[in-house]
């Protein structure tokens, strides 16, 4: 096959889905992580892996208590062997209630809910979370329609929500944006707000 082309991956066992978290674990042998995401019949919750090398996906047995089905949740959230998940959507525009934060640990297949400290962000989907070193930053998001112009940080060594006090040229509240973060810069891209699509790029120094 020549370069730049497509061709069908040839895997097989994957559960059919959209809008889920993928994530490669920083440590260990190389695995495609999967949780969540939306489908017709209903959110998924289950957990499913991939190994590249085999071509096969795996769903594997979990142990702990595992975060209620949802869709739109954090991606990219991982630090280490653990993926982080919070928030999500439900149904239609509305988000999960609930407000704990989620960690899946790739290692023991363990879910797991630690105690927090100070004051979560509210229930939200669509909301855009990168993780820099221990620390995640979840910004924006979307409930009913509240869109959300937010910024919080929790560090996982001390576990204990801070919201950013914000200032300068602030981005609106928006939903189902890209975020990524480049040297000493978080950026943001996109989105949809209460104006309809977005098209501005933001950064925000951490």
């Amino acid at each position: 096959a020549g370069a730049h082309r497509w061709a069908p991956a040839g895997w097989s066992g994957l559960r059919p889905r959209y809008e889920h978290a993928t994530f490669l674990p920083a440590a260990g042998p190389p695995r495609l992580w999967v949780f969540g995401g939306a489908h017709p019949a209903g959110n998924r919750s289950c957990v499913q892996v991939l190994d590249p090398e085999t071509g096969t996906w795996q769903s594997p047995e979990v142990s702990g208590l595992q975060p209620l089905p949802r869709t739109f949740h954090t991606s990219s959230a991982a630090i280490g062997n653990r993926l982080y998940v919070f928030g999500g959507g439900d149904k239609g525009a509305e988000p999960v209630t609930d407000r704990q934060l989620h960690v899946f640990d790739t290692a023991t297949l363990t879910w797991s809910q630690p105690d927090t400290d100070g004051d979560p962000p509210s229930p939200r989907h669509g909301h855009a979370v990168v993780a820099v070193g221990t620390k995640l930053f979840i910004h924006g998001g979307l409930a009913g329609d509240i869109f959300y112009n937010d910024l919080f940080c929790i560090d996982v060594n001390d576990m204990r929500w801070v919201k950013i006090p914000a200032t300068g040229d602030v981005p609106g509240g928006r939903a189902s944006h890209s975020s990524a973060v480049f040297k000493d810069h978080l950026y943001i891209f996109g989105g949809i707000g209460p104006e309809g699509t977005l098209d501005a790029t933001y950064k925000y120094h951490i």
